[in-house]
């Protein structure tokens, strides 16, 4: 199962989602698992309404990384730079703001300022740290 995550930059600020577990705070990127016969855009494209409440427009890949997580392993992610076309973002209305769905803990969207992003865990910290060598395109 291949994922495809979401980078939206705007005004200097990155757009992440707040994960609050009972045992720890971090933030991800928006996105979620690929389904069968879906391509990368169109999964980013699912995603982002389902969590965001947005349609967005993928841009260009910005990185592909094996998932680090002990769970995912061979897993393939896929970061693409992405637009948003239309919606109101925290509109979203995915399985994992439904009772009773398996997920575990808050999901809140944040804007990160780019300039601040080193001080977040940010995960996975690899695009953290690619997102910050790349600031300048982004600003």
């Amino acid at each position: 199962m291949e994922r495809a995550r979401i980078i939206v930059v705007k005004q200097g600020h990155l757009l992440a989602i707040k994960r609050t577990k009972p045992q720890e705070t971090y933030w991800v990127l928006p996105g979620g698992k690929i389904e069968v016969g879906e391509t990368i855009e169109d999964a980013l494209i699912r995603e982002a309404k389902e969590e965001l409440g947005v349609v967005v427009l993928p841009l260009r890949q910005f990185v592909n990384l094996p998932n680090g997580k002990k769970e995912l392993i061979g897993q393939i992610e896929y970061f693409y730079i992405c637009d948003i076309k239309e919606g109101v973002l925290g509109t979203g209305d995915g399985p994992e703001f439904l009772p009773n769905s398996g997920y575990h803990g808050k999901y809140d969207i944040s804007w990160i300022a780019l300039d601040d992003l080193l001080t977040f865990d940010l995960r996975p910290h690899e695009v953290r740290d690619l997102l910050l060598s790349n600031i300048k395109s982004f600003k």
